[in-house]
């Protein structure tokens, strides 16, 4: 039985950052789509439901923080998977992050690898 390739949305608007998580998408085979701004970002979970969302907490139009909180309170959408990227090293952030149910945070720069381990960790079944 052939299992299905999970979908994960990239929501980050620095070019050289998702360059680099995208090559390593494909490189493990992932399906993904990307946005680039808080607002499109929304609409692309609303409409592909992915497996995952890949989230930057400085984005245009809307920071990442303000679209988790959106996630959470949309009923369709709640249980929808969130890693936090993030350049911030405020506490703040991360406390927020994890109190609208972020899986994870994750600072950079980062390691790919290790964002690779912390995706499929974040993409396994719930136990």
């Amino acid at each position: 039985m052939k299992t299905r390739t999970p979908s994960i949305l990239l929501i980050e608007d620095d070019p050289v950052v998702a360059k680099l998580i995208e090559h390593r998408l494909t490189k493990n085979q992932f399906r993904f789509e990307r946005r680039n701004n808080g607002l499109d970002g929304l609409k692309a979970i609303r409409e592909l439901s992915p497996d995952l969302v890949l989230l930057d907490v400085m984005l245009p139009s809307m920071n990442g923080l303000e679209l988790l909180r959106q996630i959470r309170s949309e009923k369709q959408i709640r249980d929808t998977r969130v890693i936090m990227l993030s350049a911030s090293m405020k506490i703040k952030d991360k406390e927020k992050a994890f109190s609208y149910e972020a899986m994870d945070y994750v600072e950079k720069p980062f390691q790919t690898d290790e964002l690779i381990i912390r995706i499929n960790k974040a993409l396994a079944p719930v136990k």
